[in-house]
């Protein structure tokens, strides 16, 4: 996490030389890139510090060194409160919610949309959602990580406006997701009247690896990630269950390995 008043917390990803017990080990400087939170993991320190420093957790905003032993827990990394448009909840209950079920942190990523039909809706107000962290992690800090997010929505139009957005301002986690296919909103069910089922999901997924492979050329220009996690891979399933009835994914088993490949070439991880 950036900054000198940054609070360490979570990782979407965890990136260690060696796991016991939970997996197999690996061969001395190999990195399993294929760990992600939530999990209680329990990693141990087994060689000594390289040139590059101790073993130790990357997330999406540096590098923390390890001690010789750390627990990590579990943390919630995608939550809405009453600073997106679609969420009542007060930040402080989230929170209360997060201590009551033993949960080590959580990152609160509201929602951040520019489509024109919808920017008035999702205006990502910093200066309000910055004050609300500060007031929560003065109050529990000591209890729980509070982290500040961001849910940005893929839209191809405008997304050098966002870049600039993220440029200017500070976040412990940023998410992309999609939320439209065929040019239109996937959780309104008029959008889907005369779509079936199979085709709508084919929308979904192919506009997934558009956004996709927008990250991995922003990671190669940028030589750094800009956007840390891939949101909700399988949201469609949710809608043609509520609207249609039906779920059925198996006929995108390429589709969906062209996705987990460019995520890897995004440096992009999976919600």
């Amino acid at each position: 996490h950036s900054g000198p008043d940054a609070h360490v917390g979570p990782s979407p990803a965890l990136r260690v030389r060696k796991l016991t017990p939970l997996c197999p080990p690996l061969a001395r400087g190999e990195v399993d890139r294929s760990l992600t939170l939530p999990a209680r993991i329990r990693f141990v320190e087994v060689a000594r510090a390289e040139a590059r420093g101790s073993l130790g957790f990357f997330g999406p905003r540096g590098l923390k060194p390890a001690a010789q032993e750390i627990e990590m827990g579990l943390f919630d990394q995608h939550l809405h409160s009453r600073h997106s448009f679609d969420c009542k909840t007060e930040p402080r209950a989230n929170v209360e919610s997060a201590i009551a079920k033993g949960l080590s942190g959580l990152t609160f990523t509201e929602h951040f949309d520019t489509h024109p039909d919808d920017w008035e809706l999702c205006v990502f107000n910093d200066a309000d959602c910055s004050a609300t962290i500060a007031r929560l992690r003065e109050e529990f800090g000591g209890a729980i990580f509070v982290g500040k997010g961001i849910e940005v929505c893929y839209q191809p139009g405008t997304m050098d406006y966002v870049l600039n957005f993220l440029d200017r301002h500070r976040f412990d986690l940023v998410i992309l997701s999609v939320h439209y296919f065929g040019g239109v909103t996937v959780h309104q069910r008029e959008h889907w009247e005369g779509v079936e089922a199979v085709e709508g999901t084919r929308r979904y997924l192919e506009y997934v690896l558009e956004a996709v492979r927008f990250c991995e050329g922003l990671h190669l220009s940028r030589g750094r990630r800009v956007f840390d996690v891939l949101g909700h891979l399988d949201l469609a399933k949710r809608y043609t269950q509520r609207f249609l009835g039906s779920y059925d994914m198996s006929p995108f088993a390429g589709l969906i390995d062209e996705i987990l490949s460019a995520c890897l070439a995004a440096d992009l991880t999976l919600e």
